[in-house]
């Protein structure tokens, strides 16, 4: 055997019976890699070493009795570019003896040596590997994002062998080793494995205690155990076993010294008391203090709490948490992650007890923090920042202020395109169409569209279809333009209310559907195809009050007043009064929507001038039409302002005749024709 050849031996012997190729290569001291990969193939012939995949019918599907069993072969599994099959990946011993005699002729100081090169290759792999981790994921600090390069060689990176790092007698490092392959273990779902290195982490911390490396008193060991019992309490929660999870993460808030209330009035007492102390911690001049190892971990702990708390529905407790969380991270430097978590839970308890100052102020220091720290941002931030974002979207439509709901919402999709994570984007796709339909951006809009259909390809949703067609729909009736035929949407709407639970799930997009066709069908003059699918009403529920609720409902009564007008000459006065009233009630429960609703005022004012104008109102029809036209041009609804223009023209313009002897329903169909074509509906007006 050459010199090469058994110095290889002697390096494997210290990596046990199984180590992969690339790593003997890199801890071999001063030899050519082309030469050892010449070794290696000499040391498979001669069957000292074989692949360690050889006996996995996982790669190999032959037994040795098979022609096609070959020992020299590599069942590595690897990419196709790599088609050279006589170096092997992964190889281990063939001869167990060989192996301890080998381990046992190298010296003491060969073996360190060998350990600890060892230690390095795969504490570089490690860091690689991380890069694409969230640090939070691995209960790691933040990586110092300004001197990361300049600390490089001067810290510690894990490894994923204990055996090679406890030769180096570094108990402190172990132990946070143990540490990360625990959270590693967790995410993976491996709770088993995560409990046992948890174990193993609390067996070297109560050693260093032994050996008088840390004081039984110091703070920084009851951080310690709070880790190790949050995270006990994060695989209890992961295998099922929720309530001793709590437990658990219970007994790490008290180790950190985080009292839980005990009843709703001393929440109350102490929610005002939380309250004072959070607003004098931001008005503050005092220079910000640095995080410590406890603020962080309370961070983490009371973050686990909220989920508790939100999954038992205990909103007085989540009250209090929200307080706490933020009070963690004001004024200190604290890592993006749990910054963006506590602003996050803040947003959403401002919203929820009505303190619109406060959330519109956390609102916009929460997306100036991100993106003055952009560089720092996770994955796992970035989908929270896309909700946050989601939510002001929503919210500010609500409000009416249309170009802060674009730029929220344009900012989301952003995300989520960077991500390459289009179900961010799901929820917020129609609300940005929506938004960029009233704006009449057209080929924005229609870029969100096409943005949706590649996302119903990717992942089949029939929800998502369900969107994607009530938004083609919307946009074929606002401009007479479309992505999809009229067809197409018509046979997907058509085999989406053939299914069985077409009525249970998810009803907004479906009822946004059916009610788009029912005004495609008005508009084109087909009563009996309009009604059929108008009829879907009964069955829907809108649900809770938001923008795309009260949309929806504003098409319904659209499509109801234009049935009323031209009723007026084809139906018994009786019937219309009927219909009259029904409509009347609708357009009553959206003028109590619209008021959390403020966008779609324009539209309630445009369809109750509509309203009176049928009743032959028309100076309150013309005041409600001039009160909607303000409304519409102080929000930048042009979609809705150039309608109530046109529709204004055509009802009380010079050339308008509506009093006395009614132009015919005809008339007023060839007139809504012609502008339909245009883009803008004209409602008919026929009048008895």
């Amino acid at each position: 055997m050459r010199a090469t050849e058994q110095l290889i031996v002697k390096c494997a012997s210290v990596l046990g019976d199984t180590f992969p190729r690339d790593m003997i290569e890199s801890i071999l001291p001063n030899v050519n890699r082309i030469k050892a990969r010449k070794s290696f193939k000499v040391l498979r012939k001669t069957g000292i070493f074989e692949c360690a995949n050889l006996h996995n019918p996982l790669y190999n599907k032959f037994s040795k009795d098979d022609e096609e069993y070959d020992i020299m072969e590599c069942y590595c599994p690897r990419d196709d570019e790599h088609i050279d099959r006589s170096l092997c990946n992964l190889m281990k011993f063939t001869n167990l003896i060989l192996m301890e005699t080998c381990y046992k002729i190298l010296m003491e100081s060969q073996r360190k040596t060998l350990h600890a090169s060892a230690a390095n290759y795969l504490e570089k792999q490690a860091d690689q590997i991380r890069k694409d981790i969230p640090y939070y994921a691995l209960e790691r600090p933040p990586p110092k994002f300004n001197q990361e390069e300049k600390d490089r060689n001067h810290r510690r990176r894990s490894s994923n062998r204990v055996e090679d790092i406890a030769i180096a007698d570094a108990e402190s490092y172990m132990r946070s080793l143990l540490v990360e392959e625990a959270a590693a273990s967790i995410v993976m779902k491996q709770t088993s494995n995560a409990m046992k290195k948890l174990e193993d982490a609390e067996e070297v911390i109560n050693e260093m205690i032994d050996k008088e490396k840390m004081d039984e008193e110091d703070d920084d060991l009851y951080v310690l155990y709070a880790k190790l019992a949050r995270l006990l309490g994060k695989a209890l929660y992961v295998s099922g076993e929720k309530e001793d999870a709590l437990l658990y993460t219970r007994h790490a808030a008290k180790l950190l010294k985080i009292a839980e209330p005990e009843s709703y009035c001393s929440t109350h007492a102490r929610y005002y008391f939380l309250w004072i102390f959070l607003k004098f911690l931001r008005i503050s001049t005092k220079p910000r203090k640095p995080s410590t190892n406890k603020t962080v971990e309370q961070g983490y702990c009371l973050s686990e709490l909220y989920e508790f708390e939100k999954e038992n529905n205990e909103e007085w407790k989540m009250s209090i948490n929200s307080f706490r969380q933020m009070i963690k991270i004001t004024g200190r430097f604290s890592n993006l992650h749990q910054m963006i978590r506590a602003y996050k839970v803040m947003i959403e308890f401002c919203g929820k007890y009505n303190h619109p100052k406060m959330k519109d102020k956390l609102e916009k220091e929460f997306l100036a923090s991100c993106l003055a720290r952009s560089e720092e941002l996770q994955a796992d931030d970035l989908a929270m920042m896309s909700e946050v974002c989601s939510d002001i979207c929503l919210k500010s439509l609500e409000k009416g202020d249309i170009s802060r709901a674009i730029s929220s919402g344009t900012a989301v999709v952003e995300i989520g395109d960077s991500m390459k994570q289009t179900d961010i984007n799901r929820t917020v796709y129609p609300l940005m169409a929506l938004t960029l339909l009233f704006t009449d951006k057209k080929t924005p809009c229609l870029d969100i569209m096409q943005k949706m259909k590649s996302y119903n390809k990717k992942k089949y949703s029939t929800v998502g279809q369900a969107w994607y067609h009530a938004i083609n729909m919307e946009v074929m009736l606002s401009w007479n333009i479309s992505q999809e035929p009229f067809d197409d949407s018509l046979d997907f709407a058509t085999y989406l209310m053939s299914k069985a639970d077409a009525v249970y799930n998810d009803m907004l997009p479906r009822y946004m559907l059916t009610m788009s066709i029912a005004m495609w069908y008005c508009r084109h003059d087909q009563w009996s195809s309009a009604q059929i699918w108008f009829d879907y009403w009964e069955v829907f529920d809108l649900g809770e009050i938001n923008f795309l609720s009260v949309y929806v409902l504003a098409r319904k009564i659209e499509i109801m007043l234009m049935s009323l007008s031209i009723s007026k000459i084809t139906k018994p006065k009786f019937l219309w009064k009927q219909l009259l009233t029904a409509a009347s009630e609708d357009l009553k429960k959206m003028s109590v929507a619209v008021k959390k609703v403020v966008t779609l005022k324009p539209r309630y004012h445009h369809l109750n001038a509509y309203l009176l104008a049928l009743k032959q109102k028309y100076c309150w029809s013309k005041l409600t039409m001039i009160k909607a036209l303000k409304l519409a041009k102080k929000q930048g609804n042009k979609l809705e302002y150039g309608w109530i223009k046109h529709n204004r023209h055509h009802w009380f313009g010079r050339r308008a005749q509506i009093r006395g002897d009614n132009p015919a329903a005809a008339e007023w169909y060839k007139l809504f024709s012609n502008s339909y074509q245009q883009g803008f509906c004209t409602w008919p007006l026929v009048a008895k």
